[in-house]
């Protein structure tokens, strides 16, 4: 399993199956440190018998997380078109937090977006977004200019 600090920035389901997933490691690992009642060689074989067994629950475990996120990116990429999207979308999209795409994208014009009127969130339009999925690059800083910013929604 890849260790905490290495892992990247997740979405709350990767976050909930990792979570899962270092859960039931922390048991395989209980399990695997378990000390043999007795010490006949029945015992030693029974234990290597369970470390062989822990070892290949941890692999398959490895292999469904990996499982799990790939089913998640292709159901992100399969979503339908929309004409606006959220900035949490985007975010999810993109990998990136929220916060982000509000405070560092919208507001500083590296995104064509806009502000709903009547909401007063930021809204980005689906044709921006599938910019970005395909790996547009983010704008220039505006610099207080607000011409790259859209109309009304």
């Amino acid at each position: 399993m890849t260790p905490r600090s290495q892992r990247p920035e997740r979405t709350d389901f990767q976050s909930d199956v990792h979570s899962l997933a270092d859960k039931l490691e922390s048991i395989l690992l209980s399990l695997r440190d378990r000390q043999p009642r007795g010490d006949t060689a029945a015992s030693s074989d029974e234990s290597h018998l369970v470390v062989q067994s822990l070892q290949v629950v941890a692999d398959r475990l490895t292999g469904l997380e990996k499982v799990a996120t790939d089913i998640h990116q292709l159901l992100i990429g399969q979503r339908q078109e929309k004409e606006w999207y959220t900035t949490r979308e985007l975010a999810e999209i993109v990998g990136k937090s929220d916060y982000t795409i509000r405070e560092r994208w919208c507001n500083d014009g590296r995104i064509e977006c806009m502000k709903d009127p009547a909401t007063g969130k930021w809204r980005i339009p689906g044709s921006e977004v599938r910019r970005l999925r395909a790996g547009g690059s983010l704008l220039p800083r505006h610099g207080g200019d607000e011409s790259r910013r859209l109309g009304k929604v």
